[in-house]
């Protein structure tokens, strides 16, 4: 009896130490992983003949979480610099689209230059618009004079095109009071093509989008006078 309660205790010293580091295990916090080497990562792009791998590249970058105020890494903006100016436009919607998620204002002159040269530079194969949509969504996080510049232009001549709901986004984006005029004259251009289709008897599917475009404008236009515009 005596020879098996030693053997009972000694079993249950080695489950209480075994939980006990399971435990701790479990409550310790992870080791934080390790930083992103980015010259190995440039290097790997830069050397790189798969567009798919140069994609997932980029894409990775969205692991990498900055607070308020907090510049991204020196690293990131030269990955970028160097895909902003890739073959692939696929690629180079992504590295558009890190841009603006960076908020890499060195790279606002290149991405209006990017706009106006996209349709020369893919037009071939058929990636113009995705390029496009890209940089405007872009634009609309840098909030730059020129990019403020080129939406308004763009806004002013759209007839409800798939571009509007970006160049819309855009603006959402910029916050600025500025652009209630410029939002009013849109929502009524908007609304003038949705009564013409009624009038016509026109399936609602065919004007939905600028029906669309029109509520758009106007939450935006309320936020924006909420905020002092007139």
């Amino acid at each position: 009896m005596d020879r098996f309660s030693k053997a009972f205790r000694f079993f249950s010293v080695i489950l209480l130490s075994i939980s006990l580091l399971l435990f701790s295990l479990l409550t310790t916090p992870a080791a934080a992983e390790d930083p992103v080497d980015g010259a190995s990562l440039l290097k790997t792009f830069s050397t790189s003949d798969n567009s798919v791998e140069r994609r997932t590249i980029l894409s990775s970058l969205n692991d990498i979480s900055l607070q308020d105020g907090e510049k991204a890494p020196r690293w990131v903006s030269d990955l970028l610099g160097v895909a902003i100016k890739d073959k692939s436009p696929v690629v180079v919607a992504v590295a558009a689209g890190q841009i603006g998620r960076f908020k890499l204002m060195e790279y606002n002159a290149d991405l209006v230059t990017l706009y106006n040269s996209a349709d020369k530079l893919f037009g071939a194969s058929g990636y113009t618009h995705r390029v496009q949509y890209a940089v405007i969504t872009s634009l609309g996080k840098l909030g730059s004079k020129e990019a403020k510049s080129l939406v308004f232009g763009l806004l002013k001549n759209d007839n409800g095109s798939a571009m509007g709901e970006f160049l819309l986004t855009a603006i959402k984006d910029f916050n600025d009071p500025a652009f209630v005029k410029e939002l009013q004259a849109y929502k009524k251009k908007m609304d003038s093509f949705v009564k013409a289709a009624r009038a016509r008897g026109d399936d609602p599917i065919l004007y939905s989008r600028k029906l669309r475009y029109s509520e758009f404008a106007a939450g935006i236009e309320r936020a924006l006078l909420a905020r002092g515009g007139k």
